[in-house]
């Protein structure tokens, strides 16, 4: 008797399953909030495809293993406090001191909790409407419009702390526990070491009050892979969607999850972060073109074409004007393959360490590994973004894959593993100062108030004298079968003060009066 309701306990617990469910919901249910506001057939496309990827989620193949375990309630409920504070520390509420980046990132919440899509801009005798990934925004700014601008704040850390506390309870329900949690929360590439070898060629440093606002990972002018906590306080639009779907990949490569799953996730993804899901997406059309006979006759992938075709729609959107975002070949450049070289020195000592212990990395983890340090090193190589943003943000998938696996090799208790372990945890300590800058400048700066600044008014706050070419496009850039910009909704500017005091920081320049906006004395990223 006692056996048979163990049993029934545990059939009515909530399985893993549920847990991916309700995560591809959070990242499926703001693309269905932007399509409405869509022309009616580019709507209908677009939730149709959210129904779709959905579906397809929901019934993903019962496999045993991860999928079918029961929830650990105690370590997810631990997971969401984890998250809760490391955001919090990243500037949530701003209660603590928040990045430069949010300072945009603010005015798209303001003015989407107090305008309806499209919303429109007017600057230089031009109208502009808002292009970005916006889905991290739209839950909390829909929240905004019905409380107010401070409720959407509330909604914004609500969702993002379920969002990164699932990611936290996979990593340790997947991997090996706690332990692996805390060394990819600092994991990080070594900043000083790269500092050092610039420093020895006689290369340019960049200022140290430049580090103590951007943080240590900026000391390459070749780019920025940043370490996990950078990621979290400056981009979760981008991490959020970014580490679960390595996640996701992990999962599958250990066939915990099938292909359809993941391909459904990275369509939803993307309205999230366009450049985050490129190499997830690189690496399940390799994998479909490389298990061909097996795709073809899967009913589950072909299901995944059509969905992923009714996305287009938001392709569309998010692409819109990309020729006009800054862009090129960096290797042109004089000097780059000095800085190239000491740049991959720096950061691939992870790698490096997965390489001299590569029999231990799990065998079905190996091809994704590798794949991720390719990805890796030939990043760099493209500049798109005006911050070079397709390496900081490209790269957040294989960083996590390649963090994932050094974890796991670090902590494999097996007694020959010894010499892996203490390495590693070497690594962990010689890298750990990214972290510690981020949770200084976070505790030690002074923060400043929620604003309903908008967009442009933002972005002349920070010194832009033009319009904003990664947030807004000219309103005859949009197609008229997509989007309603006869409807448009514009924001006024001008009216309003920004920010009433010091922003950078303790260090950071004193505002200065411009018009009706107090704005800072200063060029962000």
């Amino acid at each position: 008797m006692v056996a048979t309701t163990g049993a029934r306990r545990h059939a009515l617990a909530a399985t893993n399953r549920a847990l991916v469910v309700f995560v591809s919901a959070l990242l499926i249910l703001p693309a269905a909030l932007f399509a409405i506001r869509l022309q009616p057939a580019a709507a209908a496309a677009t939730l149709a495809g959210c129904a779709g990827a959905l579906v397809i989620v929901i019934r993903t193949p019962q496999r045993g293993g991860f999928l079918s375990s029961p929830i650990e309630t105690q370590r997810l409920a631990l997971s969401i406090a984890l998250a809760v504070a490391v955001l919090l520390l990243g500037g949530g509420m701003h209660l603590f001191y928040n990045t430069t980046d949010w300072l945009i990132r603010d005015a798209v919440l303001a003015d989407l909790a107090s305008a309806d899509l499209p919303i429109a801009y007017r600057f230089a005798d031009t109208d502009y409407i808002l292009r970005a990934p916006l889905a991290m925004y739209m839950v909390p700014a829909l929240v905004g419009r019905m409380f107010g601008l401070y409720a959407a704040h509330v909604a914004l850390l609500m969702q993002n702390s379920l969002f990164l506390g699932a990611i936290f309870y996979v990593i340790g329900a997947s991997g090996r526990g706690w332990p692996q949690v805390w060394i990819m929360i600092l994991f990080a590439g070594c900043s000083i070491l790269g500092i050092g070898l610039l420093a020895l060629a006689g290369l340019p440093l960049v200022p140290m009050d430049g580090f103590f606002v951007f943080g240590l990972d900026a000391w390459n002018p070749v780019g920025q892979y940043s370490a996990s906590l950078i990621q979290f306080f400056w981009v979760p639009n981008h991490a959020l969607p970014g580490w679960w779907l390595a996640l996701l990949l992990l999962l599958n490569a250990r066939g915990d999850i099938d292909t359809a799953t993941v391909g459904a996730s990275v369509g939803a993804a993307m309205f999230w972060s366009p450049l985050a899901i490129l190499p997830a997406a690189l690496w399940l059309a390799l994998r479909i073109v490389a298990r061909w006979r097996e795709s073809l006759a899967s009913r589950r992938l072909w299901l995944l074409a059509p969905v992923a075709v009714c996305f287009a729609p938001i392709a569309i959107y998010l692409t819109l004007g990309a020729g006009g975002i800054s862009h090129g070949i960096p290797a042109r450049r004089e000097g780059f393959w000095a800085l190239y070289c000491i740049f991959v020195v720096a950061e691939f000592l992870q790698i490096a360490f997965l390489t001299v212990w590569r029999e231990h990395v799990p065998r079905e983890f190996r091809g994704l590994l590798w794949f991720s340090a390719l990805a890796l090193l030939l990043l760099p190589l493209v500049r798109f973004g005006p911050s070079n943003d397709l390496v900081m943000r490209g790269s957040i998938v294989a960083l996590t894959v390649v963090a994932f696996c050094f974890a796991y090799v670090t902590l494999d208790p097996a007694a020959r593993l010894s010499r892996a372990r203490v390495a590693g945890l070497l690594l962990v300590g010689l890298c750990a100062p990214s972290a510690a800058l981020e949770l200084a400048r976070s505790v030690l700066a002074t923060p400043y108030e929620i604003s309903d600044c908008s967009l442009f008014e933002a972005n002349a706050a920070l010194g832009g004298r033009d319009a904003p070419s990664n947030y807004a496009i000219s309103t005859d850039r949009a197609p008229a079968w997509l989007m309603r910009t006869e409807n448009r909704t514009y924001r006024p500017s001008g009216t309003r003060q920004c920010w009433s005091h010091i922003i950078l920081g303790p260090s950071g320049p004193e505002p200065v009066q411009r018009g009706s906006q107090t704005v800072p004395n200063t060029d962000s990223r």
